[in-house]
């Protein structure tokens, strides 16, 4: 696994992406499963998989005066 910050410098393999997108402030059986299914189908088709997820979260963006408690994905590694 490699953790990659946004940059417009990312090169990817010329392979078809399988991408799982989400908030992944704590890998959960759920986050887990739909992870596996990502790879699984990138292997099976010689493609490369990708999870994708945001920091800081999007509510602290949208509301920032919720009180939603997560963690740092720094803390989550």
């Amino acid at each position: 696994m490699e953790i990659i910050r946004y940059s417009k410098n990312i090169i990817i393999p010329n392979k078809k992406r399988y991408i799982a997108l989400g908030v992944f402030d704590g890998v959960h059986l759920g986050h887990q499963k739909l992870i596996k299914l990502t790879v699984d189908k990138a292997k099976k088709n010689d493609g490369i998989s990708i999870v994708a997820t945001f920091d800081p979260h999007p509510d602290i963006i949208i509301n920032p005066e919720s009180n939603v408690f997560i963690y740092s994905i720094r803390k989550l590694c």
